[in-house]
């Protein structure tokens, strides 16, 4: 390693006379190649910066790309070393066992109720960080108790996306959001795939991006038998969202109603997924609709 380096990644870097601008180039080259979503070219910057100074570490989305990018392993990259003749995570995962789902599962109800209490900003990099433990775990679960952290793995990157939508940084917020519908496909139930592609289209409506949105929803009850009535309403009301950014009534108009119908049907099941999903919650989604048509 270089002299003038901090960590195997920095000497990397330095070693092929690369600039953190080409890195980040680079990078964002290499995840667009493999259709994955990973931050800004100005966040980049900064976690660039903190991970080729070991104030920080990527998560496995990044270590993969970096790997693929100056075709190097994990171990030459400093991800992982020589412990006592054995390789090991440089950062190890605690044992996997029952109690760490009963553990996960609690403290995402507290964050449900911190995000009410403070808002995004002071939680987001909080649910972050469990988000990248849970991936270090995963890989060493089996059985039912690899299951339910899939679950939950699901859960908290989909709410770590709804951070930072809320928090005004889209990019980011698909790319969480990316990650939860990973873990969808291979929970394998309608329910979660649903979800995850009704919060992309959420995130494309935000960036205005109504043809896309059409696209997601399409995606999303492509077999709408199977899709839960409250999510269903989810899904058409981002319809109507787009069909009034392109200014059209009547495709608006018919999504709204649908939406209304979906969301007032019984639906005894619990389902803390999309309970926020009220009449309410549906009408106050229609007003801004006619609102952006000028309806009122």
């Amino acid at each position: 390693m270089s002299l003038q380096a901090a960590t195997p990644l920095q000497a990397a870097r330095l070693e092929i006379g690369w600039k953190q601008t080409q890195t980040i180039h680079a990078l964002r080259q290499a995840a667009n190649d493999e259709s994955v979503s990973i931050a800004t070219i100005r966040s980049l910057k900064t976690m660039l910066s903190r991970w080729e100074n070991g104030h920080d570490y990527p998560d496995a989305v990044g270590q993969r790309l970096l790997c693929r990018i100056y075709g190097r392993t994990p171990k030459e990259l400093g991800f992982v070393r020589e412990d006592q003749g054995s390789l090991v995570l440089a950062r190890v995962a605690p044992a996997v066992a029952p109690e760490m789902v009963t553990y996960f599962r609690n403290v995402f109800t507290e964050h449900l109720r911190a995000d009410n209490l403070m808002g995004p900003h002071h939680l987001v990099d909080v649910v972050r960080a469990q988000t990248t433990l849970l991936d270090q775990m995963l890989p060493n679960a089996r059985g039912g108790v690899r299951q339910d952290l899939l679950m939950l793995a699901f859960r908290y990157n989909e709410l770590a996306g709804w951070l930072y939508q809320d928090a005004g940084n889209p990019e980011s917020a698909m790319r969480y959001t990316d990650r939860s519908m990973e873990y969808a496909l291979e929970i394998g139930e309608i329910r979660e795939t649903a979800y995850a592609l009704m919060r992309k289209a959420d995130i494309a409506a935000d960036l205005e991006k109504p043809d896309r949105v059409i696209g997601l929803t399409d995606a999303a009850l492509r077999d709408p038998s199977r899709v839960l009535p409250r999510i269903t309403a989810l899904i058409l009301r981002l319809r109507g969202r787009a069909y009034a950014s392109l200014g059209n009534v009547s495709e608006c108009a018919r999504a709204l109603d649908a939406a209304q119908a979906e969301g007032g049907r019984p639906y005894d099941a619990p389902d803390d997924l999309t309970a926020y999903c009220t009449p309410a919650y549906i009408g106050m989604e229609a007003a801004s609709c006619w609102s952006k048509l000028g309806r009122f």
